[in-house]
């Protein structure tokens, strides 16, 4: 008879430890994602943010929170590479505005980005529609943000620099490849602006309205 119970028991945890393994690989992930420094700027806020919110959890949800450089392919191809790593149910990019004094949340990447050669401004993507446009309801965001005294609101043009390219390269990304992948792209001013500390409450808002809608 003990023999029996000791296999039930050997049993129970197998099964145990089968289900805990299946339950931490569909563990939830968002990445968020920064750039490193750049021109005159020895801190980029947006970089501070993702280091600080990597390893985190929020509403139940792992964060995974990397600096990226500021290279036009090297960008994108790292996101790439840690979305099909982790296969993420959001990706929330973040950038630095020099001249902003609040947090952006962007609606739109357009189809344009600068070249230092002429004619200056050329195609992300030839054959590639004009803009491209977020599914994620930014103005319930802003309002979310308000509501804590950040301040923000939603834009409508990410310029024709990296933020804007990676926007547009994700959520071409998303269109062709994951539809139900949520994809937002928050501006942050300099920190002479706004405290670090605001500027993470924001955009840990904004995660857990994707988590919650995801």
């Amino acid at each position: 008879m003990m023999r029996y119970k000791l296999l039930a028991i050997v049993l129970i945890c197998i099964i145990f430890s089968i289900n805990l393994q299946a339950a931490q690989s569909e563990e939830k992930v968002v990445l968020v994602t920064g750039f490193k420094p750049f021109g005159n700027y020895d801190v980029n806020p947006s970089e501070l943010i993702a280091e600080n919110l990597n390893g985190t959890t929020i509403d139940g949800v792992k964060i995974v929170g990397i600096s990226l450089e500021v290279e036009w392919n090297i960008s994108y191809n790292k996101t790439l590479e840690l979305i099909e790593r982790y296969d993420p149910c959001a990706v929330v990019s973040i950038g630095l505005a020099p001249k902003s004094s609040i947090i952006r949340l962007e609606k739109l990447a357009v189809n344009l980005r600068w070249d230092e050669n002429f004619p200056f401004i050329r195609f992300i993507q030839k054959h590639s529609p004009p803009l491209l446009t977020t599914d994620v309801n930014l103005h319930k965001i802003s309002a979310d943000m308000k509501k804590e005294n950040i301040s923000s609101r939603v834009s409508y043009f990410a310029g024709f620099y990296l933020c804007n390219y990676l926007f547009y390269r994700l959520l071409d990304y998303k269109e062709k490849n994951n539809p139900e992948l949520k994809v937002m792209f928050i501006h942050v001013p300099p920190l002479s602006e706004m405290n670090l500390q605001e500027m993470t409450d924001g955009v840990k808002i904004a995660i857990s309205h994707l988590v919650r809608n995801s």
